[in-house]
Formats: C-alpha cells, sequence, structure tokens
C-alpha cells in the first residue's frame, strides 16, 4: 500500500453506495496487532459524495493495484 493508489469505501450503513478514495498516508509505525499480525494505520481521502457521512462509521476499504 503506497500514497496515490485507488481505494473503494464500502460503508456498513450505505451497502449499496461504494465510495471511491485514495490512500494519502501509510504509518510507519505499527499500531494494534490482529492475531499474529501487525496492522499499520492508513489515511485515504474520500471522493465527493452526497451520502450522510459521519464520523465514525465502519466498513470495509479494497486497496487497488
Amino acid at each position: 500500500i503506497s500514497p496515490g493508489q485507488a481505494a473503494e469505501v464500502t460503508l456498513k450503513a450505505y451497502p449499496d453506495d461504494p465510495l471511491e478514495a485514495e490512500v494519502v498516508r501509510v504509518g510507519v509505525q505499527a499500531g494494534a496487532t490482529v492475531g499474529d499480525a501487525a496492522t499499520f494505520p492508513v489515511v485515504l481521502v474520500l471522493g465527493e459524495t452526497d451520502l450522510d457521512l459521519r464520523p465514525g462509521m465502519t466498513g470495509r476499504v479494497e486497496i487497488r493495484d
């Protein structure tokens, strides 16, 4: 994962309305672990949308090659 990569965000609140996004930053230090894997924070910028987005919404992100 690197800055500039395209991504698609699907929020649980809007499963039929995926959002275009772009990776702008990848953390340099691992955060929490999941099992035996380290996780790194990734910052995305979402494309424009008319959806009612709120802080704390959850979903999934697919990073494109």
